[in-house]
């Protein structure tokens, strides 16, 4: 009979118990996972925009975070100046974002994306002309069926929007890029 060592100590000798307990640890993961996932998540602020990927929530007189449907805690924000705005991630999958961000800025939106991963690079990205993600990630397969152009952004970057200024900070992470942009403003 075969024995199987996991860490110290831990032995089996019975390969239907060692499945049996992987199918009991996997089972937990999932359960855990569901009961993460399902909790409402509260976000203060007046709705002012919403649809079935979803609801985007005012913060201050121009900053507002949309709270995506799709994967848990998937958010993306819009930040406005005087002369245009950043769209901040463009979630997994949001039907018409360029027109729900339209609905509350009338001003120019330049989108940004964090990194490349499919909850911040999902297919509403190709809603928008342009988009600007860490060079590193500008070639990723996240990005590769984008239809516009790509634009790589730059550590210490400055994106001014009339009044306001966001700064473009990378920070190690685990995205192909290995550093990703963190986007600062005030």
């Amino acid at each position: 009979m075969p024995l199987f060592v996991y860490g110290e100590g831990i032995q089996f000798q019975d390969s239907n118990l060692e499945r049996h307990i992987l199918a009991i640890i996997i089972a937990a993961f999932f359960q855990l996972t569901a009961f993460a996932q399902s909790g409402d998540t509260h976000i203060e602020g007046k709705v002012v925009a919403e649809n079935d990927d979803v609801v985007f929530h005012q913060i201050d007189a121009h900053t507002w975070v949309g709270t995506g449907q799709v994967m848990y805690n998937e958010s993306v924000y819009l930040v406005e100046g005087n002369t245009k705005a950043v769209l901040i991630d463009a979630g997994t999958k949001i039907n018409d974002l360029d027109r729900i961000v339209s609905s509350i800025t009338k001003k120019p939106v330049m989108l940004v994306d964090t990194h490349a991963h499919p909850d911040h690079t999902g297919s509403a990205v190709n809603y928008f002309p342009e988009l600007s993600i860490a060079p590193g990630d500008a070639a990723s397969d996240f990005v590769e069926n984008y239809k516009g152009r790509i634009r790589e952004l730059k550590d210490g970057e400055m994106i001014d929007l009339g009044g306001r200024v966001l700064e473009v900070v990378f920070t190690p992470a685990g995205s192909k890029a290995k550093r990703i942009p963190e986007i600062r403003w005030g």
